[in-house]
């Protein structure tokens, strides 16, 4: 597991620089960080039951598409959050695009979601994506993420897990490494939102539909390789690769899971 501390600068310089953005753009679909885009996010969004004139905290917020979707599709006032001033300015920047009455009901900040202050009980729903995997200290931001909700508020989570403690294929190692995540088991992630207080908590284990995507995307990917090449280089093109072909085995290999987590205050 990797020591090296996560930083706005950081993230900007070496996970979510620019131009990485814009590669996983051309997988995911535009505005889109997360594996399954659009499509595998309006499938998400019919199980939290959002109400309009609800507040959303969004944590990892990316180039914004789940934030649009949420305001157009459910009126619900979205608060954007990512550690990557290189994602809120595209996030930003494509919220400029949009009608006036979803610029009204987002808003998006770069800041870390570890170190944020908040109103506490101000947000009727907090939602995240493949984003606190990169925390260290999960069960302290569990804590802040708690208190951050209204009574009866709810809790929907979908992040990398380990399978287990022991066993890691080197797949699984190399990601790790490259993107620097901090994983633990989908069991001690489960406890520990229970330890910290949270009701209901609900975990379920979706790695077969995401490694679906993944070899989706990485298929993709391999039919257009020349006009990838093109667009950016092909440099580009076989890190992109590397790092969908490295989570297909990592997850085949059985050492890592995606698992949702649903829980309530």
């Amino acid at each position: 597991m990797t020591t090296m501390e996560i930083t706005q600068e950081s993230m900007d310089q070496k996970n979510f620089t620019l131009r990485y953005i814009r590669k996983f753009e051309r997988i995911y679909g535009p505005t889109w960080m997360s594996t399954g885009g659009e499509f595998r996010t309006r499938k998400l969004l019919t199980m939290l039951g959002l109400v309009q004139g609800q507040r959303v905290l969004s944590l990892g917020s990316g180039p914004g598409g789940e934030a649009f979707l949420m305001a157009q599709c459910y009126g619900v006032h979205v608060h954007g959050v990512d550690i990557s001033s290189n994602m809120c300015q595209i996030a930003m920047d494509n919220l400029a695009l949009k009608e006036k009455k979803v610029q009204d009901l987002i808003h998006f900040e770069a800041a870390d979601m570890t170190k944020m202050k908040l109103e506490e009980e101000s947000y009727d729903v907090i939602y995240s994506r493949d984003t606190i995997l990169y925390v260290r200290d999960k069960e302290s931001l569990f804590k802040k993420l708690l208190g951050w909700l209204r009574p009866g508020g709810k809790l929907f989570v979908v992040d990398y897990c380990r399978r287990n403690k022991e066993d890691s294929p080197q797949e699984l190692e190399d990601l790790i490494k490259l993107r620097r995540w901090s994983l633990i088991t989908l069991v001690d992630y489960e406890e520990m939102l229970r330890k910290v207080g949270f009701k209901d908590v609900r975990a379920q284990d979706v790695s077969d539909e995401f490694l679906q995507l993944v070899t989706e995307y990485s298929k993709h990917l391999m039919g257009m390789r020349e006009c990838y090449i093109q667009d950016f280089s092909e440099e580009d093109y076989n890190e992109t690769l590397f790092i969908l072909k490295s989570m297909q085995g990592a997850i085949q290999g059985g050492g890592l899971a995606q698992a949702l987590f649903e829980a309530s205050k």
